[in-house]
């Protein structure tokens, strides 16, 4: 039976280094090293004053969670961090798709769908076009999706339903 997910849970970064080029893979990893600098930048920031925590800073126990287990500011600032590298990920990356349906092998994918909300909706669900000086420059998601998944994707939209490629 086919399994679906979406396509941050599908798009796994170990499954997806197999598929990709070298370049593509050094991109990606030198994106998620810079949305990790600046999450970690971003939320020393916000809550130190830029300042790195010290060791002691990081020991404090600002609570205790559901489970009594006692949290620490480096588990505060660690979730922090995290939530915004993830973000900066998602904004930086924008290849993944919102549905794949796949084997079971998130290598395998046999459906590949992405939701498309033209403004007015009379307007046609177009793929996005990636702007000149980002690495896809002259390709659009569905391109992508289709190069990097091997299988032709499908647009989802209101009033139009389901759009081939």
């Amino acid at each position: 039976m086919p399994t679906v997910r979406g396509g941050a849970e599908v798009a796994s970064v170990a499954a997806t280094l197999r598929v990709l080029t070298p370049q593509q893979q050094s991109r990606i990893e030198q994106e998620l090293v810079a949305c990790a600098e600046w999450a970690h930048e971003h939320v020393n920031h916000l809550r130190l004053g830029g300042s790195p925590p010290t060791h002691e800073q990081c020991q404090e126990v600002l609570a205790t969670d559901g489970c009594g287990r006692k949290v620490t500011r480096a588990m505060q600032l660690g979730s922090e961090k995290h939530e915004r590298a993830i973000q900066c990920t998602r904004e930086r990356l924008e290849i993944v798709p919102d549905v794949v349906i796949h084997s079971g092998n998130p290598l395998e994918a046999l459906a590949v769908y992405d939701f498309k909300f033209p403004c007015p909706t009379r307007n046609p669900p177009n793929w996005r076009n990636y702007p000149q000086g980002h690495p896809y420059h002259r390709s659009n998601q569905g391109e992508m999706y289709e190069a990097a998944l091997r299988v032709k994707p499908r647009r989802v939209a209101p009033v139009w339903k389901l759009l081939d490629g």
